[in-house]
């Protein structure tokens, strides 16, 4: 059978979210935030219920940079931080991003 474009986007975001709650980075956001269930929707990307019952919105994007120095890490961290800043002062709405180069170290699964 022949995947859509979107079908073949939804099964990565979900093989992402699931390799990454195996990770030890994954598993101590998991634990710390106390999640019990996340769901598969489509804006955001996947619902996660909290044991305290607050629901937190998982956006995945996908965002590849190539530059020797990671100077372009420095400006998505000032970035990132002012979306975060921006939203809770607008909207109210306390946000978080993890915003982090790959390396195979520290992201496989152990």
């Amino acid at each position: 059978m022949i995947m859509s474009k979107n079908e073949i986007k939804e099964t990565e975001e979900k093989e992402q979210v699931e390799k990454f709650f195996k990770t030890k980075v994954g598993q101590e956001w998991y634990e710390g935030l106390g999640i019990v269930d996340y769901v598969k929707s489509e804006a955001p990307d996947f619902k996660i219920k909290t044991i305290n019952g607050v629901t937190i919105a998982l956006e995945i994007t996908k965002f590849i940079a190539e530059n020797k120095n990671f100077k372009f890490s420095q400006a998505l961290t000032r970035i990132g931080n002012k979306i975060c800043k921006e939203a809770e002062k607008k909207y109210n709405l306390q946000m978080h991003m993890l915003i982090d180069k790959y390396d195979d170290r520290k992201f496989s699964i152990r």
